[in-house]
């Protein structure tokens, strides 16, 4: 019974998890693209980038903490490693369907990107600087 109720728990961290990673992407991509002429439009770009620039400290930080969030909130579903059994990953909940989904090259791909945004960037200071996107 506690392995059901453990495995229910996870799943609903997880679950959690994703909603909160879904919330600080939607975040981050209405604040930059409120300022984009092109999505809202010349008269409102310029409304909501004076907005912006009033307040630039407040809106920078909710800005870059949003990405974070978001990068973070995504990648502990998948740090998985090798012989490291501390982290509950979702492939201890489901391997097949987390197996399918990683070998999805798009899918490895972007998750890829992600984690190393996250070393160079946020987790650790890269002496070298350079974050490839490739």
């Amino acid at each position: 019974m506690d392995e059901i109720n453990d495995q229910q728990k996870a799943f609903n961290h997880y679950r959690l998890s994703i909603i909160d990673a879904k919330l600080s992407y939607t975040l981050f991509k209405t604040l930059y693209w409120s300022r984009a002429e092109s999505i809202v439009g010349k008269e409102m770009s310029e409304k909501y980038s004076w907005v912006q620039k009033q307040h630039g400290g407040f809106f920078t930080i909710v800005e870059h903490n949003a990405v974070e969030a978001f990068i973070i909130r995504i990648l502990h579903c998948f740090d998985y490693k090798e012989n490291d059994n501390r982290p509950l990953t979702l492939r201890d909940l489901d391997s097949v369907a987390y197996n399918k989904f990683i070998e999805n090259k798009d899918n490895s791909d972007i998750i890829k990107k992600i984690k190393n945004i996250r070393d160079k960037r946020i987790a650790h200071y890269d002496r070298t600087d350079k974050v490839s996107t490739e």
